[in-house]
């Protein structure tokens, strides 16, 4: 199976500056990306550093963890993929760092995904294209299960590049409604998310963090409003840092709204209408039709600057 992989993140994703053509950030001065792959993992470095790595056989889905900013410190939570860091929260077990899922798949739980839900990886892509100077670029084709029955499968496909100042990964995630027909209900579960170290939190222990999203809002004004971005800022490894996360212009409902707790949670969800609007139950509800795909589209950045700046 191929997949065509045409990541253009050359569209202006804020009402500030434009964000970055894919591929154009420079290498880094400590040294060009590379990866290190296994069976179960690829870890991508920049030089010597660690920047993020691909878990694939995590048991309830594949993820990202951690993600490493630019003074080498994880941006993500340790917890429940390693022991609780000093101030970290031991709640929600399915905060998994960077992860895809939605709380209402044809009626199933793929964002807490623990009742026999399971996204499984069956492989890598081809990935095809032009090679873009500083960009790494690796595919996957997912199966998402319940009790072992195949539901549906998706196509993703993760490029990596990143500076001495900021990092991105862009990520573009196909759906296909191979199995029948495919509906993502209307719930505030999911749907595309990050869990954050507890530094970058609203309120908590060691708690120091504070949000902005593109429509000028902040800290709790921003959940449930849509934007195009939303960004959490706080002290990360004696630094401070900006996360980000990016709606794509041509994705479903642009701009999304936003699943952002002041706990750490930041999530993408194109679907939650109910929730987020208060309006009717099943307003936000979007069926696939059996052999339909739908692609999604999302950046993560982890930088030394806010964004736009």
């Amino acid at each position: 199976m191929r997949l065509i992989a045409s990541l253009l993140f050359a569209c202006a994703l804020s009402c500030h500056a434009p964000e970055p053509p894919l591929g154009s950030s420079e290498v880094s001065p400590s040294g060009p990306l590379r990866m290190e792959e296994d069976a179960d993992s690829l870890r991508v470095f920049i030089g010597e550093e660690l920047f993020c790595a691909y878990d694939r056989r995590n048991e309830r889905r594949p993820i990202l963890w951690p993600v490493n900013g630019p003074a080498g410190a994880a941006v993500t939570r340790a917890y429940p993929q390693a022991e609780a860091a000093p101030g970290e929260a031991s709640d929600h077990p399915h905060h998994q760092a960077v992860w895809f899922g939605h709380g209402a798949v044809n009626g199933h739980d793929f964002w807490h995904a623990g009742h026999g839900e399971r996204v499984v990886d069956l492989g890598e892509l081809e990935v095809e294209g032009p090679a873009e100077q500083g960009v790494l670029a690796k595919g996957f084709l997912m199966s998402w299960q319940v009790q072992g029955e195949e539901l549906c499968q998706e196509e993703r496909v993760m490029r990596f590049r990143g500076t001495s100042e900021e990092r991105w990964v862009d990520f573009e995630l196909t759906l296909h409604a191979n199995q029948g027909d495919l509906t993502f209900g209307d719930t505030k579960e999911g749907t595309f998310a990050i869990r954050l170290a507890p530094t970058l939190r609203l309120r908590g222990a060691v708690a120091e963090g504070s949000i902005r999203n593109s429509a000028g809002e902040s800290d709790g004004a921003v959940w449930g409003k849509r934007a195009a971005w939303v960004e959490y800022s706080g002290p990360v490894g004696g630094e401070t840092v900006y996360v980000s996360l990016h709606d794509h212009p041509e994705n479903l409902r642009h701009p999304t709204w936003w699943h952002a707790r002041d706990y750490g949670l930041l999530a993408a969800n194109p679907f939650g209408i109910h929730d987020f609007e208060r309006k009717a139950a099943g307003t936000g509800d979007f069926t696939l039709t059996k052999g339909e795909r739908l692609t999604q589209r999302y950046s993560l950045r982890v930088a030394r600057t806010p964004y736009g700046n």
